[in-house]
């Protein structure tokens, strides 16, 4: 389907479900939060809640939920769901991905999403949306503050690890392997295997509909297939791009055990 024309029956059927939210009121809305870092997928995700008729979806952009991409007020927070109207209320915190015991604690009934993909498909696509970002990681990697919520991600022993490993010559595309890595280290951390789903993107495209059906019996939601038509795996291809084999080995490794914890969804939802 052509993205324009998707656009508007998407934008039509938000609509729709606006009313429908407003008339027949849900009075126990469960919140969903999908964490991770950017560029993984996050957005085909939410794209697939939007089309679904339970869920209502909250943007980046809205100041109902967000203040500059960050997540200032758990009470404004809850106060916005209390009056979404919905079954589901999807919201995707990503700058705030390390608080992310903190919303367990203010939300203990939600359902948590960690999405991740392969760290060379995401450095890729860093690169070109985020061209700078290896200057935050120089600064941080070089004792100087940057006061950015990357920064504030970082455990001792993280930053530790990308001090030992930061090199100047490190390209653009290396750093942001390293970002990668930084980043998703926190599931590891929290020791969110158990707590959240562990959506892998790659393996939601490439075969989504045993995927989504297994991702939606967690969050409580029926599959209708329809909805995901628009997600396709054209993007899935592995990049061969030549990286610092220290860099490498520490992104292949936890790419391993994101895919290790993901084994473990099975616990949120026995027989998935």
């Amino acid at each position: 389907m052509p993205v324009r024309r998707r656009s508007l029956r998407l934008y039509a059927k938000r609509l729709a479900k606006e009313l429908r939210f407003t008339i027949r009121r849900t009075t126990n809305t469960v919140p969903i939060f999908v964490f991770g870092q950017q560029r993984s997928g996050t957005t085909m995700l939410m794209s697939a809640f939007d089309w679904n008729d339970e869920c209502r979806v909250y943007e980046e952009g809205d100041r109902r939920v967000f203040r500059d991409l960050r997540i200032p007020d758990f009470s404004r927070l809850a106060e916005t769901f209390a009056r979404s109207g919905a079954r589901r209320a999807c919201v995707k915190p990503l700058c705030d991905s390390h608080r992310i015991d903190e919303f367990i604690d203010a939300f203990p009934e939600s359902r948590r999403i960690w999405m991740f993909r392969d760290y060379l498909a995401v450095s890729g696509s860093a690169v070109r949306r985020f061209p700078n970002a290896h200057l935050t990681l120089r600064a941080i990697c070089t004792g100087q503050r940057t006061h950015t919520w990357f920064e504030e991600g970082l455990s001792p022993a993280t930053r530790n690890t990308l001090e030992s490993i930061y090199r100047a010559e490190l390209s653009p595309r290396e750093c942001a392997c390293l970002i990668w890595w930084a980043r998703n280290t926190i599931a590891i951390e929290r020791r969110l295997a158990g707590r959240a789903w562990f959506a892998d993107y790659d393996q939601l495209v490439r075969d989504k509909h045993a995927e989504f059906a297994r991702l939606y019996r967690y969050l409580g939601l029926e599959l209708d297939p329809r909805t995901i038509d628009f997600v396709h795996d054209a993007s899935r291809a592995r990049d061969t791009v030549e990286i610092d084999p220290q860099v490498g080995a520490l992104c292949t490794g936890l790419l391993a055990e994101l895919r290790q914890s993901a084994a473990r969804n099975a616990d949120l939802v026995p027989g998935c």
